[in-house]
């Protein structure tokens, strides 16, 4: 892992070409802040961190010859700074938390997908493709040992770039009080909230300890046992009849008693994943009369499985090969659909727990007409189809039906299918109309007789214009 030494020369050598003292004023032009004060937030006066952040302030400006400034600020504002990325510098201090999960530090870290205006971890907002990449492969490896090795090259990615600059690292020497149980080691100390909640005398009836007993890695579609074990811390001893409760990243799974062993578990089927996913595991016991809740949690490591080959087809019934049809409007249409895997003819049924038959339907045009879903029965779903259409229209309506089949609450595989409706809508009659009787005439004579009239129009003119040329106007 690279380190770095003290060596104020090599520093004013690097800042010399970075950022000159061009007027000679003995302060350094900053490159886009010029002189500009460069200031570094800081908690206020109340532990080891301000004696050391006015000591940084007095090297910077005298051997580093920067316009640097240690600014106190209360905690809150340093954080809302942080968490809007307002800031040139700042120092604060974290402690480790809960050591089983500690594994997953750096990514929570220095992941680019977890900076702090994202609501993440990742304060300074370091973004760096090829140490995502390793977070990544990290989250995704089972091998324990082939993990510590993706470990080592993403803390020497970190300690190339320095996003943080470690001041120092802070041992914790606490006592406690041995007549009470129950002390929780979280963030460096066994102070804490969790604590506060969990101690109590050791002669209080309640479960001293749990244990979950997980596998490393399980595999995504397949039945697994996830068990705790409660026992007595002082003498060793099982605790039967107890709940357990347990989740999977904080989703309830179930729960279950301990029985003479103090072993309680539970079936869990994990979900189908693409990639090695890490999921959280955890068993808690609650204590009615005293409030209090022991907690224990592991995390195990989910390997992906191919989903069943299943492809589906879609069997509908009352309906025309060509998927169109003809029907008055306010005529209520059965539509039976039927799905099945094509592999096996087997009937795939309704979507319960995360598997089976998902249908969903699409009408166009969107209004005037109705699909609905009537009911299920032996692999078989019932819909009713129902147009509305004004007197003397009619309106063709695409009934779109798409069919998807559901494992585990992943997609496997899907199909659609569409039928026409062409909705006829009643013809027009008011009242006291009487309808006038058709023309029995073929439409050749009616040309005929037109004909006959014209010839004897032009005979009578032509005798009557004879008349009048032998009188005298």
């Amino acid at each position: 892992i690279t380190t770095y030494g003290y060596d104020p020369e090599k520093a004013n050598k690097i800042l010399d070409s970075y950022a000159p003292d061009t007027d000679g004023n003995g302060i350094r032009e900053m490159p886009v802040i010029g002189e500009d004060e460069i200031r570094m937030i800081r908690p206020p006066m109340y532990d080891v961190r301000c004696p050391f952040a006015d000591l940084i302030q007095s090297i910077v400006t005298a051997k580093g010859h920067l316009n640097f400034r240690s600014v106190p600020t209360q905690f809150g504002t340093i954080v809302d700074k942080i968490s809007h990325q307002d800031f040139q510098m700042y120092m604060l201090s974290w402690s480790v938390p809960d050591p089983r999960s500690s594994a997953r530090l750096p990514c929570d870290l220095f992941y680019s997908m977890n900076d702090a205006v994202n609501g993440g971890h990742n304060y300074p907002g370091y973004h760096n493709r090829s140490f995502d990449e390793l977070c990544s492969e990290f989250m995704r490896e089972p091998d324990i040992y082939e993990r510590r090795n993706i470990s080592y090259r993403m803390q020497q990615a970190i300690a190339d770039d320095v996003p943080y600059v470690v001041l120092y690292y802070q041992d914790v020497l606490e006592a406690y009080n041995s007549s009470f149980w129950g002390w929780v080691p979280r963030y460096g100390s066994i102070f804490n909230r969790y604590s506060i909640m969990n101690i109590r005398d050791l002669g209080c009836p309640f479960p001293e300890e749990m244990s979950l007993s997980l596998p490393a890695k399980v595999v995504s579609g397949e039945p697994v046992e996830f068990a705790a074990y409660l026992y007595n811390r002082n003498t060793l001893t099982p605790m039967p009849g107890v709940e357990v409760s347990f989740s999977v990243e904080g989703v309830d799974i179930g729960s279950n008693i301990t029985d003479s062993n103090g072993k309680a578990s539970v079936t869990y089927i994990p979900p189908y994943v693409e990639n090695n996913t890490a999921i959280m595991v955890e068993a808690s016991v609650y204590d009615e009369n005293t409030g209090i809740t022991i907690k224990d949690r592991a995390i195990v490591l989910v390997i992906p499985k191919p989903p069943p080959e299943y492809e589906i087809a879609m069997e509908i019934s009352g309906i025309p090969a060509n998927r169109v049809l003809a029907v008055s409007s306010d005529e209520r249409i059965p539509v039976s659909i039927r799905v099945i895997n094509a592999h096996s003819g087997e009937p795939i049924g309704e979507l319960r727990n995360g598997s089976g038959v998902n249908i969903s339907v699409q009408i166009s045009p969107a209004t005037g007409a109705s699909f609905e879903y009537e009911n299920y029965s032996n692999g078989t779903f019932r819909y009713i189809f129902v147009g509305y259409v004004a007197q003397n229209r009619s309106v063709a309506y695409f009934v779109r039906i798409t069919v998807t089949y559901i494992d585990h609450n992943l997609t496997v595989d899907a199909t659609d299918d569409q039928i026409q409706f062409t909705v006829i809508g009643p013809e027009y009659k008011p009242t006291g109309y009487i309808p006038k009787p058709e023309p029995q005439e073929s439409i050749g004579l009616y040309i005929a007789i037109s004909g006959v009239a014209l010839i004897i129009v032009a005979a009578a003119l032509f005798v009557f214009f004879r008349r009048m040329r032998g009188k005298d106007f």
